[in-house]
């Protein structure tokens, strides 16, 4: 530590509390060795703890200045060794000697200022922050001793208050160590309470030990329950060796924890705590709590802007705080309420910055960019109702991310929607559905050559299109059938009635009511409307029948409804196409898979036959003959009947032939 390793106590070789003569007379002594240039050392030197010391001139005379001022003297007397009582001359004698361990075993005996001062220095030279903070707040948080020991410095003992030695230690120890190894919670999967951990294993005390492998010598907990077992708890090396008084008193600050390897340790749960984390924490973590407010109020100055500047502003705002907001979540556990505040006001506005950019922006692919800043939000929050909406919103834009077309077809899928939307506007009538097949069906033509034929995405969408439209064509048909001429006929009586003379009504009434004398013409009428209708209903259908579909869609509810229709149409001599026929590669191959054994053979014996060439022509010209002839009987059904006829037929020969062979 620098405030050790350069105290200008340290360099003119004295105690903090040395007399003035001892220090003139050390002063003089280092004069004279420097001006005949030998080095020269002093017991407190301690160069096998704090390393060698290079005394000249100039450090000395700068060792002398800066004890000039009481306030400076005590400063660096906080990181000194003070010599008070018979007690510390002992300790003494093994410290100078490389005995730290024995002088601090001494310096436990008895509690004083000058053993609380001298323990605190040793085990901060060893490493050991925990026990040395611990000695410390001994020390200053009793003020007859913190007088005691100001009082020997500079032989002033009417200090009121301790506030500034503490500041003066902690500010210190924070430069040289860094608030966030003073700060760092530390934390285990495996971990009890001390006090849960003995309540469960039983009575503690600390006993001897020897490493069998290097004879060394060391102290560890022992923990023996009712029935004699026990567990050993090691000390953690960042810790150091406690004596049971030491654990007892920070019993509520120590934790067990449990290694991979399944041994235990003895570990500080915060290095410090009380009003003295609060000060560090105050005085370090503001600065990075203001940093983050700074961005916080930048980012919302683009409140109201273009959609791509909120966004901006929310990653730049996740950019610029994502250090300070480590460090503090290193310092601070995230149930403290400067950090959850903080937090909770960072995340916030993150969250909205991605609201207003997915709200305003029309880019496609907008939902994943915001909930990049959205999932970040909820992330860092701690509050419960920060978390709730932050949670909310992620779930929102998750549910529109998933029903997101493919980056590649957003155009199309954005052209189709439109025309959705304009046609879900419109009356339920099969022109409309004509209107939107014609008008979707380039850009789905598109999506599936894009995206392949079997893409879920363009079945959905597809089958999206082909029930809006069967919609409409189903609801028309329902109408057209529910349509009567006599009630038309009636109404438009009842209106020639209401403009015309009443001498008139009985003439109209007998002319236009008799239903006798209208029922034929009404038939007819009714036909013609239907005819009308369902031929509206085909040429919806015919767009229909070449769109994709799911599969289920097609099943339980196309087909079914085209089947309905198809029957109107047969009435009309005017049916649908087979619906969706196979490829002619595929018919044949179903068809050959349908027939007998038998035939198999032949056919595949016509292949063999192709394979030499033998009889192509006259093999061909027959195929070709029996489809014309099909074809002039049943059309291409019947094509595709004349060749399955014509290979059968073939496939029989060649057995034949073979079988003569």
């Amino acid at each position: 530590m620098n405030i050790l390793q350069n105290n200008p106590y340290r360099l003119l070789g004295v105690y903090s509390n040395s007399p003035t003569k001892e220090r003139l007379a050390n002063h003089n002594r280092m004069k004279a060795f420097l001006k005949v240039g030998k080095p020269v050392s002093f017991p407190l030197d301690l160069p096998s703890y704090l390393g060698l010391i290079n005394r000249t001139d100039a450090s000395v005379a700068d060792a002398e200045a800066k004890l000039t001022l009481p306030k400076d003297q005590i400063l660096y007397a906080q990181f000194w060794f003070v010599k008070m009582t018979p007690l510390d001359d002992v300790a003494f004698k093994h410290l100078v000697n490389g005995d730290i361990h024995g002088a601090i075993e001494i310096w436990r005996k008895k509690e004083c200022p000058s053993s609380l001062q001298n323990l605190f220095l040793c085990f901060l030279i060893n490493g050991y922050l925990f026990l040395a903070l611990y000695y410390a707040e001994k020390l200053y948080t009793n003020i007859e001793y913190a007088r005691e020991f100001v009082g020997y410095v500079v032989n002033d003992y009417s200090l009121e208050s301790t506030d500034f030695l503490i500041e003066n230690l902690l500010d210190n120890i924070c430069d040289d160590f860094g608030a966030k190894e003073l700060l760092i919670v530390n934390k285990a999967d495996r971990s009890w309470p001390l006090v849960s951990f003995a309540r469960e294993h039983g009575k503690m005390k600390v006993a001897p030990f020897v490493n069998r492998e290097t004879g060394d010598k060391f102290k560890s907990c022992a923990f023996v329950d009712d029935k004699e077992n026990i567990t050993l708890v090691a000390f953690w090396s960042k810790l150091g060796e406690l004596t049971p008084k030491e654990i007892a008193n920070n019993k509520e600050y120590l934790d067990v924890i449990q290694l991979s390897s399944g041994t235990y340790k003895l570990v500080y749960r915060e290095t410090v705590h009380g009003n003295w984390r609060k000060y560090i924490i105050d005085k370090c973590a503001s600065k990075y709590i203001a940093d983050i407010q700074n961005c916080i109020e930048l980012a919302r100055k683009s409140k109201g802007n273009q959609p791509k500047e909120r966004l901006l502003a929310g990653e730049q705002l996740r950019k610029h705080t994502t250090d300070s907001l480590t460090e503090l979540s290193s310092m601070l556990t995230h149930t403290d309420l400067q950090y959850q505040m903080i937090a909770d006001k960072l995340g916030l506005e993150i969250l909205q910055c991605g609201i207003d950019y997915y709200n305003d922006s029309e880019d496609p692919d907008a939902a994943i960019k915001a909930m990049s800043l959205q999932k970040y939000a909820l992330s860092i929050v701690v509050g419960q109702a920060a978390k709730d909406r932050c949670k909310e919103n992620v779930d929102i834009l998750q549910k529109i991310i998933d029903n997101l077309p493919p980056f590649e077809v957003f155009t199309e899928d954005k052209a189709i929607k439109e025309e959705l939307h304009k046609y879900c506007q419109l009356p339920d009538l099969i022109s409309h559905a004509v209107t939107l097949l014609e008008n979707t069906q380039p850009y789905l033509v598109s999506i599936k050559d894009k995206l392949g034929a079997d893409n879920e995405y363009y079945l959905k969408i597809s089958t999206l299109v082909v029930n809006n439209a069967l919609n409409n064509v189903i609801a028309e048909i329902n109408e057209a059938q529910k349509y009567d001429p006599a009630e038309e006929r009636r109404q438009r009586n009842k209106k020639l009635m209401e403009k015309s003379d009443p001498l008139f009504h009985p003439l109209y009434s007998s002319l236009y009511n008799d239903e006798f004398l209208y029922e034929s013409e009404d038939r007819k009428t009714k036909y013609e409307y239907v005819k009308r209708v369902v031929l509206k209903a085909k040429k919806a259908l015919l767009i229909m029948d070449v769109l994709d579909m799911e599969k289920s869609f097609e099943q339980e509810r196309y087909l079914p409804n085209r089947k309905t229709i198809n029957d109107f149409l047969l009435q009309l001599n005017d049916p649908l196409p087979t619906y969706k026929p196979l490829p002619l590669k595929e018919k044949i191959m179903k068809q050959v898979e349908d027939a007998p054994a038998s035939v198999k053979r032949g056919i595949k014996g016509i292949y063999n036959e192709f394979k030499d060439d033998k009889g192509c022509l006259s093999a061909g010209a027959f195929i070709i003959i029996c489809m014309i002839v099909g074809a002039t009987i049943n059309g291409g059904d019947g094509a595709s009947a004349g060749f399955v006829f014509a290979l059968i037929f073939l496939g029989f020969i060649i057995k034949i032939m073979d079988l003569g062979k």
